[in-house]
């Protein structure tokens, strides 16, 4: 008599193949044809729940016509900018426009209380997808009181590279993002400054 060690175990047995395919009538037409089976659309002139908020501005909003025309205040609406700053940033140049990119410098600029979705809806598009949202700590130097001090708020920062943008190279990075298409491998490699 041998000591074979014993058979494997036999596989579990399938699952029975089902007689018909589940009906996908769900997907392609509703339950009902009566409009009753949709919640009734949101009125436009809802409010969304939108916290005022102030920003730091520190390029062309920074001028209280730009910001005016941006946010198309009426006409005897004067925008409110009070002198700020911002630590732990750096500015460079993007073409004609200032760049907030990180850094270790402090930054002076305006801070402007953003009071509806609408303006900040306003401020991105103006700002285009080159610049992102990004939250910060700022300083408001003569404010009343509600504002003095240390205020969190927003700011509009660099979306790309930012090292590569203060030294004058290709973002394949901010490239893809604004154009919605990915580059080769290797593509880019080498372009910028000399």
């Amino acid at each position: 008599m041998t000591n074979s060690p014993p058979p494997p175990p036999s596989p579990a047995p399938l699952p029975p193949k089902p007689s018909m395919k589940p009906s996908l009538n769900f997907i392609s037409k509703p339950a009902s044809k009566s409009p009753d089976h949709l919640p009734p659309p949101i009125p436009k002139d809802t409010p969304t729940a939108y916290s005022p908020t102030y920003f730091f501005f520190y390029g062309t909003l920074t001028q209280p016509p730009t910001l005016k025309s941006v946010l198309n205040l009426p006409e005897e609406t004067e925008p409110v900018l009070l002198p700020a700053s911002i630590t732990g940033y750096e500015l460079t140049e993007w073409g004609s426009y200032k760049a907030l990119i990180n850094g270790h410098s402090t930054i002076r600029g305006k801070a402007y209380l953003v009071e509806s979705r609408e303006h900040q809806d306003r401020l991105s598009y103006y700002e285009t997808n080159a610049y992102e949202i990004r939250s910060c700590r700022m300083e408001v130097e003569d404010e009343p009181e509600r504002a003095r001090g240390e205020v969190r708020g927003k700011t509009f920062m660099y979306a790309g590279d930012g090292e590569a943008l203060k030294e004058g190279r290709f973002d394949r990075f901010l490239w893809e993002k604004r154009m919605g298409v990915e580059l080769p491998r290797g593509f880019g490699d080498g372009m910028g400054a000399e």
